[in-house]
């Protein structure tokens, strides 16, 4: 019996390690072509998934990536491992002329 309990006290000040996406703006303000550079840090596998207006943009398991805003509007930006999840959300305003 002393061993599982000592075993459990030492299981229970282990920190999980924590899941972050890095810090976004509130508003993320581009121009069309531009891209917007994206991280996660946190135990592998991480799922991070790009949603716009309640549409899936797209599912990675990379933890860094770089993707072209085309669209304005409300954005989230998931990411999730088996320790947890983490959530930013942010609007993106498009402006200028669109980049050939």
């Amino acid at each position: 019996m002393t061993v599982n309990i000592t075993l459990k006290l030492i299981l229970s000040s282990i920190e999980l390690p924590k899941l972050r996406v890095r810090d976004l703006s509130a508003v993320v303000r581009t121009f069309p072509g531009y891209g917007w550079r994206w991280s996660v840090t946190g135990t592998p596998p991480i799922y991070t998934t790009l949603i716009h207006n309640s549409s899936v943009v797209f599912n990675t398991t990379k933890t860094r990536g770089l993707y072209r805003l085309v669209k304005d509007g409300n954005y989230s930006f998931v990411a999730t491992n088996r320790f947890g999840t983490d959530v930013k959300e942010f609007t993106a305003i498009i402006t200028g002329k669109t980049l050939l």
